[in-house]
C-alpha cells in the first residue's frame, strides 16, 4: 500500500498544564476536529507540551503527569492512527514560545500548521490547496485562521492604521485578507519562517510569540511578516476556542443529566412521529 503521509506538512499542537487536567477532553476536541475537517491522508502530528511552571502547585503538577499518561495511551488507539501522534515535552518551562521552539526543532517538513490545544477547526480546511497557493505566492508567509469574522475589528483593526491596511486579496482564487495583526492563533507557515524569523525575534522570552511579533508588524514590515487571514472579508470564523485556562470538564452528574435530556428529547420525537 502506498504511503498516504503528507511529507510537506507537520501539524503542531502546543499544549500546557490547564485546570481540567488530568482530563484529555480539551485536546481531544482539537484532535477530533483535525480528523473531521482535514483531507484524507496521514499527518505527522507533534503534540508539544510546555512543562509546569515553577509556581504551579503540586496537585496541578500531579494532574498534568496523569494527563500525559492518558494522552500517551490515546496515541496508540485506532481512533488517532491517521494523525500519527508524537507526544513530547520541552525540557524547561518557556511558555508558548518555548514549547513552539522545542516542537520546531523536531520538524523536517516544508510547512507547519500550528493549532493550540484549546482551539479546534469548525469546518473543512482545504489545506493542500492552501499549501500550493503559499508555494506560488511566497508573499503569503503567515496564514491565520480567524476565530472571529474577517473584519477590520478587534486584533485586526484596533488602530486606524490597521483598519486601513485590512484589505481583501485573492491568490489563484483563494480569498484572503491582508492584515497587520500577527497572532499565534491557528495558522499555516513555512518551517523556515519560524527558524529564520519568528524564533530569533522571540529569543529566550517566556511569552506568547504574538506579544513580540505583533507590535513589529507595520505597513513597512508587512512584506517581512507576510500576515494574512484565510477567507474573504466578512467570512465567518473557521476555528473555535475553548479557553483551556478556564475550562472545567463536566462532572459525572452533569454528563448523566445531559444524556438523560438527550434521551427524553429522542423519546418525544419518536412519539410525535408515531402519532402522525
Amino acid at each position: 500500500m502506498a504511503d498516504s503521509r503528507l511529507p510537506d506538512l507537520t501539524l503542531i499542537i502546543p499544549a500546557s498544564p490547564i485546570p481540567s487536567h488530568p482530563s484529555t477532553a480539551v485536546i481531544e476536541r482539537a484532535l477530533d476536529s483535525l480528523l473531521t475537517h482535514l483531507p484524507d491522508g496521514t499527518f505527522r502530528t507533534i503534540v508539544c507540551h510546555d512543562p509546569p511552571s515553577p509556581s504551579l502547585p503540586p496537585d496541578r503538577i500531579n494532574a498534568f503527569e496523569k494527563y500525559l499518561q492518558r494522552l500517551e495511551r490515546l496515541t496508540v488507539t485506532e481512533r488517532y492512527r491517521r494523525l500519527d501522534l508524537n507526544v513530547t515535552t520541552a525540557p524547561r518551562w518557556g511558555h508558548l514560545a518555548g514549547s513552539l521552539g522545542h516542537a520546531i526543532g523536531h520538524v523536517q517538513s516544508e510547512f507547519v500548521f500550528i493549532l493550540q490545544h484549546d482551539f479546534f477547526l469548525t469546518e473543512h480546511l482545504p489545506i493542500l490547496d492552501l499549501l500550493e497557493m503559499m508555494r506560488r505566492h511566497p508573499e503569503v508567509k503567515h496564514l491565520r485562521l480567524n476565530r472571529k469574522a474577517n473584519l477590520p475589528r478587534f486584533w485586526d483593526g484596533r488602530t486606524e492604521e490597521r483598519q486601513r491596511f485590512f484589505t481583501e486579496r485573492s491568490f489563484d482564487g483563494v480569498q484572503v485578507c491582508q492584515t497587520l495583526a500577527w497572532s499565534d492563533n491557528p495558522h499555516l507557515a513555512r518551517t523556515e519562517y519560524y527558524t529564520d524569523l519568528i524564533l530569533p525575534l522571540v529569543g529566550d522570552q517566556q511569552t506568547f510569540p504574538e506579544n513580540v511579533c505583533d507590535p513589529l508588524n507595520t505597513p513597512e514590515s508587512h512584506a517581512q511578516f507576510g500576515t494574512f487571514v484565510y477567507g474573504a472579508e466578512g467570512r465567518a470564523p473557521t476555528v473555535g476556542h475553548i479557553d483551556g485556562a478556564a475550562y472545567i470538564p463536566p462532572s459525572r452528574f452533569q454528563r448523566a443529566l445531559t444524556a438523560l435530556r438527550g434521551g427524553l428529547r429522542l423519546r418525544t420525537r419518536l412519539k410525535a412521529l408515531l402519532r402522525r
